[in-house]
């Protein structure tokens, strides 16, 4: 008889966050938090929206090698416009970049060799700013910024990633804090997060949303 001896790794990802689709690279989920590794671009997309928020995550490096690791977020409906926070591990530079487009901002950051790293993104109105250990090394305004889902990007790099966390930040009208946002002309029905955003303490209807409500009617909210 031949025997092939299988290990079973245990769920050890601790995440806020559910990642639901793949473009490049291989993944999966050990002992140690979730494994992305891939030969150029690839990206994990999560199943959480947002507009204003701080994203979160550790990174280590599972080979030397490993060039760079970062954020995604603002990732538009088909998958195809988004941002970047990446820390490039290999060239010491945390960049913004955005696809179809390239480097918005780059700055230097040294990184400890096969050390783990933790990214952390913030975004206000259209302001974007990056932390590295808990330290400021970027901001920059987007202005053509209109929120969207987040995930994550590994680059010619092998990465245990753990420790995700997401929190989106409260809106308010006035002094009164923003829970949901119901249609009450049609049954009180509840409105996802995407389906509007709060800028400056004004309330934005999708138009993704909008298309669905009956033209030449009023309705409150």
């Amino acid at each position: 008889s031949n025997f092939i001896d299988v290990y079973i790794y245990g769920n050890g990802f601790v995440s806020d966050v559910s990642y639901v689709s793949r473009l490049g690279g291989f993944s999966f989920v050990c002992d140690e938090g979730l494994r992305f590794s891939s030969v150029g671009d690839a990206f994990l997309f999560g199943d959480v929206y947002g507009n204003d928020f701080t994203y979160s995550a550790c990174f280590t490096p599972f080979k030397e090698d490993a060039q760079a690791c970062g954020m995604v977020f603002g990732l538009s409906e088909n998958l195809t416009d988004y941002w970047v926070v990446s820390a490039d591990l290999k060239f010491g530079k945390v960049k913004l970049w955005r696809s179809g487009v390239g480097d918005l901002k780059v700055a230097n950051c040294g990184f400890s060799a096969n050390k783990e790293i933790e990214i952390t993104v913030t975004v206000s109105g259209k302001t974007v700013t990056a932390f590295i250990d808990g330290r400021l090394v970027l901001s920059h305004e987007i202005y053509d910024y209109k929120g969207g889902n987040i995930g994550l990007n590994v680059y010619n790099a092998e990465m245990n990633i753990n420790r995700v966390t997401f929190e989106k930040d409260s809106a308010f009208i006035g002094n009164d804090e923003v829970i949901k946002v119901v249609n009450v002309t049609d049954g009180s029905f509840r409105l996802s997060d995407e389906d509007f955003t709060f800028e400056n303490g004004y309330l934005n209807i999708s138009e993704k949303y909008l298309s669905t409500l009956e033209a030449d009617s009023e309705y409150t909210f």
